[in-house]
């Protein structure tokens, strides 16, 4: 925390604005670890697993609120093989996001294909770094969605 506080002084006295910032939001997110763990009193594996989705939730939400301050929308996109749901409760609801599931066409992919076709290791237990063939897959799940987001037909 301590080491994020003087790496967001030293960006502010060279005037790289957006790297504080970076810095200061990662004490902050770090303070909040601690004090969760504080307040749990749970072993270290518990608080890991309870700061790894909280950490994730946090990024979410302010990259969110970053670019609706700028009038961007916001498109958030689920990792291969895992369930959209799993972001969209990350937020109220209410917010106005264009969610990108990875999910259904990978796993179809993968009935019909070769597990290494579409990653080249297994990094996330069920899905893993993806292929040109799995980029291409996320590329048009990603584009599509944009597309009926937009009233376009593809």
């Amino acid at each position: 925390e301590k080491g994020y506080v003087s790496l967001g002084w030293l960006y502010t006295t060279q005037e790289k604005f957006d790297e504080a910032e970076e810095m200061f939001d990662k004490a902050e997110e770090m303070f909040k670890i601690e004090e969760m763990f504080e307040k749990t009193g749970s072993s270290i594996k518990v608080a890991k697993n309870i700061s790894a989705s909280e950490v994730t939730r946090y990024h979410h939400r302010k990259l969110y609120e970053r670019l609706n301050k700028k009038g961007i929308k916001y498109v958030a996109m689920q990792y291969p093989m895992l369930d959209i749901e799993e972001i969209k409760q990350m937020f109220n609801y209410d917010e106005n996001i264009i969610f990108v599931s990875n999910e259904d066409s990978f796993k179809e992919a993968l009935r019909n294909g070769k597990y290494e076709y579409y990653f080249v290791d297994n990094f996330g237990g069920i899905f893993g770094h993806a292929t040109r063939r799995g980029d291409k897959l996320i590329a048009d799940n990603v584009a599509n969605v944009i597309l009926k987001e937009l009233n376009i037909e593809n």
